[in-house]
Order: C-alpha cells, then sequence, then structure tokens
C-alpha cells in the first residue's frame, strides 16, 4: 500500500503480475486441459471489490490489476463458451485472512492511526457489520462450479457484505 504518486514501477509490475498475469496463465492451463478432456467445465478466478470499485486507498496498482481480473474473466467466458466452459469470477471483500492483517498494519501506518480504528472503519464500510471469512468465499465460489450456475458465465459476484453493490 501506498499512495499513488509513490508506487514504484517494480512495486506495480509485481502487484500485476501476480494478481493478473497469474490469473491469466492459470486460466489458460486450466482451459487447455478442459477442452482437451472434451467435456467443458467451470472456471472461477478471484478478484476483489477493488476490481468494481476503484476507490479503494493506496492501492491503485492493485485496483488496476483486479479490474484486469474481471474484463478478462469476460473475455475467458465470451472465448471459451463453445467449449462449454464457463468463467465467472468472485469479488470479495474485506476478508480475514493473513493478507489483511498486513493491509491493517500498512493502512494503519499510512494514515496515522491504530489497526483497531482501520479495522473498525473497513466494519462500518460493511452494510452486514462484520469482516469476512474464508468461507464466506467459498461458499460462493463453490455454487459458481456447481449445477445451480449452470446458465451463468462472464459474471463478477460481489462477496462483500455490501460494501460495493452493483
Amino acid at each position: 500500500m501506498a499512495p499513488f504518486t509513490e508506487i514504484t514501477e517494480a512495486e506495480y509490475d509485481a502487484n500485476l503480475d501476480v494478481n493478473l498475469k497469474g490469473v491469466f496463465l492459470c486460466g489458460q492451463a486450466a482451459a487447455r486441459a478442459m477442452i482437451a478432456r472434451g467435456r467443458g467445465g467451470c472456471i472461477v478466478n478471484t478478484a476483489s471489490m477493488s476490481g468494481k470499485r476503484g476507490a479503494a486507498p493506496y492501492l491503485a496498482h492493485y485496483v488496476a490489476s483486479k479490474f484486469g481480473v474481471v474484463g478478462l474473466t469476460q473475455a475467458m467466458a465470451a472465448e471459451l463458451a463453445s467449449h462449454k466452459i464457463r468463467v465467472n469470477c468472485v469479488c470479495p471483500g474485506y476478508v480475514a485472512t493473513s493478507m489483511q492483517a498486513r493491509e491493517l498494519e500498512w493502512e494503519a501506518a499510512i494514515r496515522g492511526t491504530s489497526t483497531e480504528a482501520v479495522r473498525d472503519l473497513w466494519i462500518s464500510d460493511t452494510p452486514l457489520g462484520r469482516i469476512e471469512t474464508p468461507e464466506d468465499v467459498a461458499t460462493v465460489v463453490a455454487f459458481l462450479a456447481g449445477e445451480d450456475a449452470g446458465f451463468m458465465t462472464g459474471e463478477a459476484l460481489a462477496v462483500n457484505g455490501g460494501s460495493f453493490m452493483d
């Protein structure tokens, strides 16, 4: 995390390599295997609510990468549909993970406040009133991978407790 004017090119490149290029390369590998198998399939990418809402302080490079994942998901969905491969993505919000713990510390330092104050800010930004769990995201991924989502492709589903609604 850094103010936009202080993000280095190396930080920008590293972020896009992991968050966007990683999804691209994994998607290619999965699609090639599914096409070779000839039975279709389902790919679920992970974006972020920052892939739908650019107003994420100190994360311009992250926002760019996650908007890229949403666009890549749509491009993959359109192109792979003829192979009976569905492609969707999830857009989580503030998920309680070890990465979030680091982000709390970074944002608190940048804002000159405590991690508790930043966490409270995130909770107040979430209408359902809590930080989401990895299980909250996993259940939506399972839905997208299952038969109940059999006619969905190219979608970016917000899984964020209402922090961003589209």
